[in-house]
């Protein structure tokens, strides 16, 4: 049975609460012990154990036996513990902790102050199995709860095998944004040699900006050095920085090859509809972005462009004004707009159709030819219905170039211009119900002198199964008519079906009525996906036929799938039946060590090739927008 009784006590921090199966009094020594069940409970904590002595002049709590701590949500579990009630401070032998998604576990955990523990000989996991897969140990740490810990020295062990030791080491564990090391990589590549990559240190510089400084080192090349910034002031107002730098390994009797890469970018809403935005990239070289980056695109991207650009709209039209430079890498050629402004006014009801103004100023230079002109269009369209059916829509627009400053060129441009369009639907009687929508449209203009005319007529297949529509082809039609050689131009034919909910397909042919091969087939792309709980394949087919017969035909396809339990793979590659080769290789094999994983990657391309392998936490992955190495807290 047990007895309860409360006690006001008063040096006390409030009501305390005891209780036991049995107790025992000593009223000289004002002690209290419980045994069987023990709970000594406050406002702040609740101490449960085998047996609780509770010292009510000294206000100390001792248990022994399973004695467990709640302090908040905070619970410690020991051999033995001791906590003053008034002062709050306490010490546990051989105790255990956990603080959000971490435990830790030392010889002695003492707490220090109201968010402070000090632990002697101890340990940090985020394995939840005993023993754990690895722990990071010290002899001393200090803990400040949500806040960080800091380690001397550390040892990071797996299976008990140690292998990493420091003098010193911090880390933190509140939640959000926190500064941290981030995971590196090794692996190999035809190039470069041996490497390591992204030896980093992600830097919350604080609530709307961090930054990321990266150390890779590659066998044949020397180190390079990277730094990305990130900044959000406000939903509105966001940008990045990113630069590398590396002074390439070179012979003696040469000097080093230095190279590098920055670009940044920043965007920002104002008040009153006012907008800046500014982008720019700047390399070294032309192969600089060939030889560093992994992504193909970025590879293969040849086009530096940098700009800035203030936009300002009101309810009645808007201005941009933009300052541009664009280097084209493959003609080596360079194209400067300072400035280019345009202005606009918005489409607005007039004389019962819509008109609209616009035009802009330009300042040009490329390759030493310079040239400054002005250009302004005014358009005018009535749209409206004929006979019900019909959609009717004659516009008019008028535009004035000039030009300078060598020889002042005028130009006037007019151009009259009318459409009929309308839509026709079809569908069968008997069965299901297919239904064909057709829309034609002709187009008839006068621009300047030149007489032009041109039609389109879109086919839409469907399927229609109650409310359901399900879209199975579109055939589009579109072409012209010569009025100098008084004949139809080539017939552009564009076929779009999704005969199967896994498979795409496009395809394009062009008709020349007066040529001997009438029909000349142009594009053909076959898409297909295929998704099963733990499996997934992509495919992608194009075939694009040449005039010498060498068609560019290839097929794309990225696999995906869990082997086991524990293994995921994934192959990705594009195969070029030309050349009866596999090109653009690249492997994944992923591994799950439980509270670890193993991810190894290789790429090839061509001749190029390069393999990496990484060993991570999953506690703590690979950095992303607001995460940190150890943000196993989050």
């Amino acid at each position: 049975m047990s007895i309860i009784f409360i006690l006001i006590i008063g040096v006390a921090p409030g009501n305390v609460e005891y209780k036991g199966d049995t107790l025992n009094y000593l009223w000289e020594e004002e002690i209290i012990w419980l045994l069987g069940n023990a709970e000594v409970k406050t406002p702040e904590i609740v101490a449960s154990a085998d047996t609780i002595k509770y010292e009510a002049k000294e206000d100390i709590v001792s248990a022994t036996g399973n004695p467990i701590l709640w302090i908040g949500s905070q619970k410690i579990e020991g051999e033995k513990m001791i906590y003053d009630l008034e002062t709050g401070a306490g010490i546990v032998r051989n105790g255990r902790t956990q603080i959000r998604n971490g435990w830790f576990d030392g010889r002695v955990i003492r707490k220090v102050g109201t968010n402070i523990l000090n632990i002697d000989y101890g340990k940090f996991t985020t394995c939840n199995l005993n023993p754990p897969h690895y722990h990071f140990w010290g002899s001393q740490l200090k803990v400040f709860i949500d806040d960080m810990v800091y380690v001397k020295p550390i040892v990071l062990f797996v299976q008990d095998i140690p292998l990493f030791i420091a003098p010193f080491w911090w880390f933190p564990i509140k939640s959000g944004r926190q500064s941290g090391l981030l995971h590196p990589k090794i692996g190999q590549s035809s190039d470069k040699g041996r490497f390591v990559e992204n030896l980093a240190y992600y830097w919350v510089i604080n609530g709307w900006s961090d930054a990321t400084f990266i150390l890779d080192y590659f066998e044949t090349r020397g180190p390079r050095f990277n730094f990305e910034g990130r900044w959000v002031l406000s939903p509105t107002a966001y940008g990045i920085f990113n630069s590398s730098y590396i002074a390439e390994h070179a012979p003696l009797e040469q000097e080093k090859r230095k190279r590098w890469a920055v670009d940044f970018s920043h965007s920002q809403r104002f008040a009153n509809r006012l907008s800046l935005r500014t982008e720019g990239k700047f390399i070294s070289d032309d192969s600089v972005k060939v030889d560093y980056e992994e992504e193909r695109l970025v590879q293969l991207d040849k086009i530096m462009n940098s700009y800035l650009s203030i936009s300002k709209a009101w309810d009645w039209g808007g201005t941009n004004f933009v300052l541009e430079e664009k280097r084209d890498l493959r003609s080596g050629t360079i194209q400067r707009w300072l400035p280019k402004s345009t202005y606009s006014l918005n489409s607005m009801r007039s004389f019962g159709g819509y008109f609209s103004y616009g035009g802009s100023f330009t300042n040009s230079s490329m390759s030493e030819e310079y040239e400054q002109y002005s250009f302004n269009k005014a358009s005018f369209s009535l749209p409206f219905k004929l006979f019900r059916y019909l959609s009717l829509a004659p516009a008019t627009s008028h535009s004035y170039t000039l030009k300078w400053p060598e020889q002042h060129e005028k130009s006037h441009h007019s151009e009259y211009k009318v459409d009929l369009s309308t839509n026709i639907y079809g569908s069968s009687i008997f069965g299901p119900e297919f239904r064909h929508i057709m829309s034609p449209r002709l187009s008839y203009s006068l621009v300047d002198t030149i007489y032009k005319c041109s039609f389109s007529v879109d086919n839409n297949f469907q399927l229609v199964l109650g409310e359901k529509k399900i879209s199975l082809a579109r055939l589009d039609l579109s072409g012209s008519w010569d009025f100098e050689l008084d004949r139809i131009n080539p017939i552009g034919i564009s076929l779009y079906s999704t005969p199967f909910r896994l498979l795409d397909l496009r395809s394009r042919w062009t008709y020349k009525p007066y040529e001997a091969d009438k029909l000349k087939f142009e594009r053909l792309i076959l898409n297909s996906y295929f998704t099963r709980q733990d499996f997934s394949l992509n495919m992608s087919y194009s075939w694009i036929p040449r005039e010498d017969w060498s068609d560019d035909q290839s097929l794309r396809f990225t696999l995906n799938t869990k082997l086991t339990k524990n293994w995921k793979l994934g192959f990705s590659g594009m195969f070029d039946f030309l050349d009866g080769e596999l090109i653009d290789k690249r492997f994944s094999l992923h591994r799950d060590l439980h509270c670890w994983e193993a991810v190894f990657n290789f790429n090839s391309y061509a001749e190029e090739w390069y393999y990496d392998f990484k060993l991570q936490l999953k506690a703590i992955p690979e950095i992303k927008v607001g995460k940190t190495l150890f943000g196993i807290f989050l």
